[in-house]
């Protein structure tokens, strides 16, 4: 992926780093210089964990719980 395709102008966001480094500033705060990164970076991250677990939900058989079979019968009314 490059800069284009992720939407972060580094060269912008380099320039800004240095600025609140001399300055003495944080650098992932809210207004930070890698804030932008931060934020895309933690969104990619919960998308990922998200498609996770819903790969974990389609498995058929499976209830997701441990791996487990899914049971073919009700609660107190096996063989």
């Amino acid at each position: 992926m490059d800069n284009k395709q992720s939407g972060l102008d580094f060269e912008t966001m380099k320039n800004k780093a240095l600025v609140q480094l001399r300055k003495g500033e944080s650098l992932y705060g809210k207004d930070g210089a890698f804030a932008p990164l931060w934020k895309q970076f933690l969104k990619s991250v919960l998308e990922a964990e998200m498609d996770s677990h819903l790969d974990e939900l389609e498995v058929p058989g499976v209830t997701g719980a441990m791996g487990r079979p899914a049971s073919t019968s009700a609660p107190g009314m096996g063989p």
